[in-house]
């Protein structure tokens, strides 16, 4: 094996992890930068609509995506809407 490949050998595991590492990074910005910005919806509706929201089981409910599926059930039903699957 030829020592100019030794430079290339020992700098592409590196920039290969950084680039992973940045990669996880941005996606760990946009998971949490959505949650803050499903909290402050749930905190808007809570504010808004309080006995509602306590009805279908408080704030913690809207951040539920099973109890929130059935909270547009329900309120589908209420309209007469048909109901999406």
């Amino acid at each position: 094996m030829s020592v100019a490949w030794l430079p290339f050998l020992l700098i592409a595991p590196a920039v290969f992890a950084a680039l992973l590492m940045g990669l996880v990074r941005i996606r760990h910005k946009r998971v949490l930068d959505r949650r803050e910005a499903l909290l402050r919806r749930a905190d808007r509706l809570a504010a808004e609509y309080p006995d509602e929201v306590q009805a279908w089981g408080g704030k913690n409910a809207l951040l539920n995506a099973d109890v929130v599926r059935e909270i547009i059930d329900a309120l589908e039903m209420d309209l007469n809407l048909p109901v999406l699957p």
